[in-house]
């Protein structure tokens, strides 16, 4: 929500805009359990940051979030001066982790392992809030507590790295005009230039006007 550069909201003002009478399903879920639900057919389509790739799926670049570890007011590293601060100092303070993320995070500051770790960035806000501990967070998603000073970034230009979010669906499956539908409108959004924005997609007759009960469920889950 708060990633001007995600264009999700964008890609679905698009896809509403289109004559459908279409009921989506948004879910918001760790990466693994979207890509689960999507293997399980629970959902059509998933959007999600860093997590190991599965063969039964097919994944599709759309852009890329900063990253950057930050501490809470009343941390013992808030006031630090940042003359004062290395990488070696942080080592040394409670990291808080993804789960999901294999310890990369971790290898980042030369970290060897973490005391706390969650499945969604909320939770992992919190823990940064506490001031008891050191956490990467989206800059983007950090910006709001930083501005009222309760969030400090801590050597941006060391420890920030980038994020590349990606589109997962899967493979081997016929994908609808309606999922092709909205596939279109999200690289539109995103500003990519994918080998789907060649060719328009148009929703059928039926969706625009089969009865609310029996519209197509179609579900689109995010990280």
């Amino acid at each position: 929500v708060t990633d001007s550069h995600s264009a999700v909201s964008a890609a679905f003002r698009r896809f509403c805009a289109r004559p459908n009478n279409v009921n989506v399903q948004l879910v918001v879920d760790s990466p693994p359990s979207l890509q689960k639900r999507l293997v399980e057919r629970q959902i059509d389509l998933a959007i999600f940051g860093f997590v190991p790739r599965l063969s039964n799926l097919r994944y599709q670049n759309l852009y890329a979030e900063t990253s950057t570890l930050f501490c809470g007011q009343g941390h013992p590293l808030f006031d630090v001066s940042e003359d004062d601060l290395s990488l070696d100092v942080l080592r040394d303070y409670a990291f808080a982790s993804r789960s999901y993320w294999c310890n990369q995070d971790l290898e980042r500051i030369g970290m060897c392992k973490s005391t706390a770790s969650v499945e969604q960035v909320e939770a992992q806000l919190i823990l940064v809030l506490s001031g008891a501990y050191l956490a990467y967070l989206p800059t983007h998603y950090a910006q709001t507590w930083v501005d009222k000073g309760l969030l400090r970034p801590l050597l941006p230009d060391k420890t920030s790295y980038a994020v590349r979010f990606t589109m997962a669906t899967r493979k081997g499956v016929r994908t609808t005009p309606t999922l092709k539908a909205f596939i279109q409108d999200l690289y539109t959004s995103v500003g990519g230039h994918r080998e789907e924005r060649a060719e328009s997609f148009e929703l059928p007759a039926l969706a625009s006007w089969q009865p609310r009960r029996q519209a197509k469920d179609h579900v689109v889950a995010l990280n």
